[in-house]
């Protein structure tokens, strides 16, 4: 059987029924036709949220967290997929101190903001969020979280490389369900700026 599609570039709108674009050579063009995630954000679906001061990462896996974390309401009706997670130094560490992306599932419990932080969308000029996910820099979790993504390797300030920060792109291979948050974790203490961004994806 030959599938037929059509050679070049295409200018199509919402709905409409267009041949597979291919290219001069025969080939199916599955590729990104602009950036990564231009689609999802130019159709308002991604957020990011960023600490608007340092802020200092409590250490390991306790559940009297401090740092970055987005939650993912009970009852939301939508999965966060994780497409980005990072962190700069804002203070040398005394101690070794890898970074992690990391995760919790708290399922229908509650979970208390005890510092909200802003969610922005990923479309600049779209304002504070319209989301689904809220963000805070303190909490108490009511399920220890766990690593997930390392994105700095460890180090002290005797070993501190010279640009201590991080952008890892996770590419949605982290996905948070209703109930479920994701947040910036070190194993010890550490000061400074995270970031997540992630894509509202409807449940089905």
């Amino acid at each position: 059987m030959i599938i037929e599609g059509k050679v070049g570039p295409q200018t199509n709108s919402d709905g409409a029924v267009v041949p597979p674009r291919l290219s001069r050579s025969g080939d199916q063009v599955v590729t990104d036709a602009r950036g990564r995630y231009r689609e999802a954000v130019s159709r308002g679906r991604v957020y990011h949220a960023c600490n608007t001061g340092a802020q200092a990462v409590s250490a390991a896996l306790t559940t009297t967290y401090t740092g970055l974390a987005v939650f993912n309401p009970a009852g939301s009706g939508h999965n966060l997929s994780i497409l980005a997670a990072g962190y700069a130094l804002s203070v040398a560490p005394a101690a070794i101190a890898p970074i992690f992306l990391g995760t919790s599932f708290i399922a229908a419990g509650q979970v208390t903001l005890t510092t909200q932080t802003a969610i922005y969308s990923s479309m600049v000029g779209g304002g504070a969020s319209g989301g689904v996910a809220r963000a805070c820099s303190a909490t108490t979790l009511a399920v220890a979280p766990v690593y997930s993504v390392p994105l700095i390797g460890g180090f002290t300030a005797a070993a501190l490389f010279a640009a201590p920060a991080s952008f890892t792109d996770i590419g949605g291979i982290i996905e948070v369900p209703p109930g479920g948050a994701a947040m910036i974790l070190a194993l010890t203490a550490v000061t400074g700026f995270g970031h997540i961004s992630w894509e509202e994806i409807p449940l089905q």
